[in-house]
């Protein structure tokens, strides 16, 4: 990555190279070299971005450092004329449980008119993703899109960009790409006075032309800044000014007064994350609709790409440890602050702290940030970017104690938390109502948090944080150490009508802990990323089970009391609200949400309802793991687990795993068990569909009635382990590849005529298998199971069938 340049040394506050710019202008030229491609340095010549040419008064302008990011290449499409999945060359186990019950890859799918039996408002609502219905509704394409979506993040965090390359995947995911190659402007830097030139050139940028700043002024406050630092920044500056004009460019279409913007920057997250006042931003405003649907996202996106490249080709890596210098200025998009390598402190109380932060740069120390750093503070503050380049960091909150706060909770903001008046409450509670974004969350606008130099660093924020966008984009890029992160409710990776994304590209061993709305989360037109490098890693949502330490905070329809509304770790979530059952008929289908975890660490998931897999109208979760001996403990619709017309794939990819043993909430597994409630692992309801793919190993599943490899009413479940001893123990039917048409048999309903499909797939070694207390014999067998159909033979659609053999199956053909 172009951040993580060597550590400097000791630099010399007095040095200040001017004509002809000498060492710092090679360095310079060398990077921009590297970072172009191939396509040169361009170190002499006239400014490009508008800029007046040099002239023989004196010297040229340095060229800044060039990056790109090249268009992503579309996917393949799926199958061919006359099918519409990708098949491989001979059948694999696969084709061989599928016709068992008479079916195929073709056929294992819905047909174009099966949704419309709800109506047109459900069968094509304006906000499916372009990718999705071709994907969802051939169920056997899920995965290869999965594959390819696997791949291609892990390639674009291991290049030299990672969060501009993941926020351009995220785009290019939503169907709101760049059409082309997204590069850095060739910024020409002023020798003479390469930052004060470029905060100035900041005013015109943005579109202030009185009181432009004081260069001289600038200048003789930047005076102990190293030289060569400041010619690392200019572009960055001059980059933040364009990101500004852009985002105000693409909103502003739609926002065209004061009130509108401070409206929309307090309801941004409304729809998923309640304000202190319980208002929502209402889609059946035209207003409102016009501004999430119709938006011009791809300007919007290509903006934080090319935001985002000029950072991280910037090498500020190299400036780790610099010292003898402090500067701050206001701008009319924020503060500029830079501070050298002491421990800092940055405290709301700092009056040069006061307004929103556009940059923020420290080169080392031990720091604590008790701001709302690298997060857009309200609408006028369009772009915040912090980078901190060396020490074990704390980046936190001034904390406001809340009676309601309660033992394990992170203490509150000056926002407090809601007092449920009942228990349980629409609400649930006492639920956080901070109203205050942080560390990479960008909020009608962009934010990007950089921490590099490998420490160990703590990262904590009730809500909207640690990656998270609405109506914009958030990233946080930390390089390694051993991190912890923790939050509440909308952060670590989550999207709401904007991108998210948390890279942590280190291998250390990191804890992250949220309830709500996290790590890998999407709402409509949103993509949230969590990627981590690697180690032995913690992803916790609070279990939300009191009985097992965990603490009911937000209300879950299935288990009020005894469980929480989890949506994390690759889940994908959109708006049902139907008439009949008081809504407003307007449905918005989910986005996308990812949980990439890297190498063979022995990594925990806990989730409570709704997650680690999981998805919920016509949303996406994604969770994969690459390998190591892991455990994923959860209640309800976890674990690749689905409802109402959304698509999830759960992705193992090796190691001897434990399914809802208790590993993460008990001591003693395989022993002690968890217990889960219903409807996971493998489970496909209501024209859902998913996938939990197992690579191998020696696995044990602790699952409830309605688990592994099961379709529901109408939806497609299917499970795939690759080998291994493994040990299945379910608490009853429908299970191990069943179909239960359920509530859907009625007659003369339009249900009974779609198809309804459990496939259960294990792929050699000796494994057992226990449902409802009794060993059953499987190991080397083919079954089927059609709940409805044993008792009414005119049910004809139900798919049940499980397969216990040696041989592969070809996910990806």
């Amino acid at each position: 990555m172009a951040l993580d340049g060597a550590r400097g040394g000791a630099f010399d506050p007095g040095m200040r190279q001017r004509a002809g710019v000498g060492a710092g202008l090679a360095a310079v030229c060398a990077a921009a070299a590297v970072a172009a491609a191939g396509g040169g340095c361009r170190c002499r010549g006239a400014i490009e971005d508008g800029g007046p040419p040099a002239t023989d008064a004196g010297p040229e302008p340095i060229a800044a450092p060039l990056a790109c990011q090249e268009a992503l290449a579309a996917d393949a499409p799926y199958g061919d004329g006359t099918c519409p999945v990708d098949r491989p060359a001979a059948p694999d186990l696969l084709d061989d449980a599928l016709a068992v019950s008479g079916i195929d890859r073709c056929t294992l799918r819905w047909e174009p008119g099966d949704v419309a039996i709800f109506g047109p408002a459900v069968a094509a609502d304006p906000w499916r993703l372009p990718f999705y219905d071709a994907t969802h509704d051939a169920a056997a394409n899920a995965p290869v899109w999965a594959r390819r979506t696997i791949d291609r993040f892990d390639g674009l965090v291991a290049g030299a960009t990672p969060l501009a390359s993941a926020v351009a995947g995220a785009a290019d995911r939503l169907g709101f790409g760049a059409a082309g190659t997204l590069c850095t402007a060739a910024y020409g830097i002023d020798p003479g006075a390469p930052l004060a030139q470029a905060i100035v050139d900041l005013f015109a940028r943005v579109g202030v032309t009185t009181n432009p700043g004081d260069r001289d002024g600038y200048d003789a406050a930047l005076v102990d800044v190293p030289f060569d630092l400041q010619v690392a920044l200019a572009p960055v500056v001059a980059a933040v000014g364009d990101a500004a004009a852009a985002r105000t460019a693409v909103l502003g279409t739609k926002l065209t007064t004061d009130l509108q913007w401070q409206t929309a920057f307090r309801l941004a997250a409304s729809l998923v994350i309640p304000t202190s006042t319980f208002a929502r931003l209402n889609p059946a405003d035209p207003f409102y609709a016009a501004l999430l649907h119709d938006t011009d996202f791809a300007a919007l996106y290509a903006a934080a790409v090319t935001l985002a490249l000029t950072v991280e080709a910037a090498d500020l890596g190299a400036f780790a440890g610099a010292a003898g210098f402090s500067f701050t200025t206001t701008t009319p998009i924020g503060r500029i602050v830079l501070r050298d390598a002491a421990d800092d402190v940055y405290d709301t109380a700092d009056p040069d702290l006061a307004d929103g932060i556009a940059l923020l740069v420290d080169t080392g120390g031990a720091d604590d940030y008790r701001i709302a750093v690298a997060a857009n503070t309200s609408y006028v503050n369009p772009v915040s970017v912090a980078v901190d380049l060396d020490g074990a960091d704390t980046y936190a909150y001034v904390e406001v104690p809340d009676p309601n706060d309660g033992p394990g909770r992170l203490p509150s903001d000056e926002f407090g938390r809601y007092d449920p008046p009942g228990t349980p409450d629409v609400y649930g509670g006492p639920i956080s109502l901070s109203d205050t974004n942080r560390q990479g969350a960008g909020r009608l606008g962009f934010a990007f948090l950089f921490d590099l130099g490998g420490d160990d660093d703590t990262y904590r924020s009730p809500r909207m944080a640690q990656g998270f966008g609405t109506l914009g984009v958030g990233g946080l890029y930390d390089d390694g150490g051993n991190d912890t992160y923790l939050a509440e409710d909308g952060a670590q990776g989550a999207g709401i009508f904007g991108i998210g994304v948390l890279v942590d590209a280190g291998t250390g061993a990191d804890r992250y802990e949220s309830y709500a709305s996290s790590q890998g989360f999407a709402y409509t037109y949103g993509f949230g990323l969590l990627h981590d490098g690697g180690g032995d890693d913690v992803y916790e949502c609070d279990i939300g089970d009191p009985t097992v330490g965990g603490d009911p905070l937000y209300l879950s329809a299935q288990l009020p009391g005894t469980g929480n509304s989890s949506f994390c770790q690759g889940a994908g979530f959109g708006r049902r609200s139907d008439t009949a059952f008081g809504g407003d008929g307007i449905y918005m289908s989910g986005g996308i949400g990812m949980l990439r975890d890297r190498g063979t660490g022995h990594d925990t998931y806990t989730s409570s309802v709704f997650g680690t897999g999981t998805g919920y109208w016509f949303g996406t979760g994604l969770l994969s793991d690459e390998g190591g001996d892991d455990w994923y403990d959860g209640k309800w619709y976890v674990q690749g687990s689905t409802a109402h017309f959304a698509m999830t794939i759960f992705w193992d990819e090796a190691g001897d795993d434990l399914y809802n043993m208790g590993g993460t909430v008990c001591t003693g597994a395989p022993m002690c068990m968890l217990y889960p409630s219903a409807t996971s692992v493998g489970v496909g309801h209501d024209f859902s569909v998913t996938w939990h793919v197992d690579g191998g190993g020696n696995d044990f599943y602790f699952a409830p009635g309605l688990s592994l490899g099961a379709g529901n009413v109408n939806g497609i479940g299917v499970l795939v382990n690759a080998g291994g001893d493994d040990t299945y123990i379910t608490a009853g039917q429908p299970t191990l590849g069943a179909a239960n048409l359920s509530d859907g048999n009625m007659p003369g309903s339009p249900r009974r005529d779609i198809i309804t499909a459990g496939v259960f797939i294990d792929g050699g070694g000796a494994d057992s298998y226990n449902v409802a207390g009794t060993d059953v014999v499987y190991d080397d067998m083919t079954w089927e199971s059609n709940i409805q159909t044993a008792t009414d033979p005119t049910i004809t659609t139900e798919h049940g069938v499980g397969l216990d053999g040696t041989g592969t199956v070809v996910l990806v053909p």
